[in-house]
């Protein structure tokens, strides 16, 4: 076996014992410490920044992927001690705290979403509201962690050396520098994401509009 597909084993299974040694370091104040820290930065100064500015297409791009975000920086939970990140967003949370964490930030990426489209449907009509959410909805929900995981799976185990892939089975903590590679570049897949919705959305909004329109008219006509 090659130390790429031995690599990309040991990320796919959630159950080897690195991520076990791992979550076994962590603790439920740390993680939800980690969840204070990600809302205050993440779901708080980010979008205020973004509102105060008047970046409004980056704003509905961004609120309802910061689930993805949160899944970027869970990745192996970092090198740091203590693993601080790795229940911060897990697709199959496994404790009170991680279940808590990712439940969180869900629900705000929700509430996103649907503030997104309840605002440009009262602003801008039916229309323009729900074709926006057409793409949000495929770019948010449906695309990016997959693509965003595969990414980084694929750079970390060309990156990895197998000393610091054995020191992972045994300790739990993750070859450093490919972590941060790995890191950087998950963070310019999922940059380009955000970045990518927010141009569709501007430069589409007619067709959507009128794609959005149309199935609107057909179900008004048959049920009106």
């Amino acid at each position: 076996m090659s130390l790429h597909q031995d690599c990309k084993d040991l990320m796919r299974n959630p159950y080897v014992e690195s991520t076990r040694l791992r979550q076994k370091e962590d603790r439920g104040g740390l993680s939800i410490l980690t969840l204070v820290v990600y809302a205050i930065v993440f779901m708080y100064f980010v979008p205020k920044w973004l509102l105060d500015n008047g970046y409004m297409n980056v704003l509905f791009a961004y609120v309802p992927n910061v689930d993805l975000l949160a899944n970027l920086l869970t990745f192996k939970g970092s090198p740091l001690p203590g693993h601080p990140t790795i229940r911060l967003y897990n697709a199959q949370p496994v404790t009170a705290s991680g279940f808590l964490s990712t439940t969180l930030v869900s629900y705000y990426a929700l509430l996103g979403l649907t503030y997104m489209v309840a605002y440009k449907t009262a602003n801008e009509g039916l229309a323009v509201g729900w074709g926006d959410a057409f793409v949000v909805l495929l770019m948010t929900y449906l695309l990016p962690t997959e693509v965003v995981g595969k990414v980084m799976d694929t750079v970390y185990g060309h990156f990895v050396s197998k000393e610091e892939l054995k020191t992972e089975r045994e300790t739990g903590k993750p070859g450093e520098r490919a972590y941060w590679i790995a890191l950087a570049a998950g963070a310019v897949a999922t940059l380009a994401m955000i970045g990518g919705e927010a141009y569709i959305i501007s430069k589409s909004s007619g067709l959507l509009k009128e794609i959005a329109g149309g199935i609107d008219r057909m179900v008004r006509s048959k049920v009106g």
